[in-house]
């Protein structure tokens, strides 16, 4: 069976059947142009670790889980008066 979502290996079903185009995004592409004369293998002066950007502040990961804050359970149990200090 066909697997769905953004990504899918879908089989060709028809002749005139349109596919996405499945790219890398431009900083990807930059990153691993081994043909530019600039290239140079895993040295740079810069940090890869964003530590500033919003992602990075909302602790978003490119991992298992995801990324981003998680929505509460609004039908899960909770205390209703907490008191702060």
């Amino acid at each position: 069976m066909p697997q769905g979502g953004k990504h899918g290996n879908n089989p060709q079903l028809v002749e005139d059947q349109r596919f996405p185009q499945q790219r890398l995004s431009r900083k990807a592409r930059q990153k691993t142009n081994v043909f530019d004369p600039d290239f140079v293998t895993g040295a740079s002066p810069f940090s890869q670790n964003d530590i500033y950007s919003r992602a990075a502040n909302l602790q978003i990961r490119d991992g298992q889980g995801g990324g981003g804050r998680r929505r509460a359970n609004p039908n899960a149990a909770h205390k209703k008066f907490v008191k702060k200090n």
